[in-house]
């Protein structure tokens, strides 16, 4: 796929602007997932969403599930922009790169053992 490099160079540039140089998301009990959503053409447009998570306590396993759970809906719906993308295997195939930079980038923002943890274990 001829974008996939291109798609891969604004996620990462992405999410090195997520959050301003002095946010500690932990403070402010809220973190900005940027994502970058593919659309017609093979090109992507910039999308974000804020999670809260004020109620999470980040040493209990069962509130960082909770917690990555919100974060992975948040990247769902950031890069699920499938009806106006192209063909549908090449976008299958862009929307769950998209979806699984963007949750690991608000995870490695977040710097939470737990949610860390919670997230490794969805991926086996």
């Amino acid at each position: 796929m001829r974008n996939t490099g291109l798609f891969l160079g604004a996620v990462l540039t992405l999410g090195l602007i997520g959050l301003p140089a002095n946010a500690d998301p932990i403070k402010d009990m809220s973190i900005v997932i940027i994502g970058a959503a593919p659309i017609e053409n093979g090109n992507f447009v910039v999308k974000k969403s804020v999670v809260h998570f004020e109620d999470i306590d980040f040493s209990n396993p069962k509130d960082a599930a909770t917690l990555l759970d919100r974060i992975s809906k948040a990247a769902t719906a950031i890069c699920d922009n499938r009806k106006d993308a192209m063909t549908k295997s090449t976008i299958s195939k862009i929307y769950e790169k998209c979806r699984r930079i963007t949750v690991a980038d608000a995870v490695a923002k977040l710097d939470a053992p737990e949610v860390t943890r919670a997230m490794k274990a969805a991926q086996n």
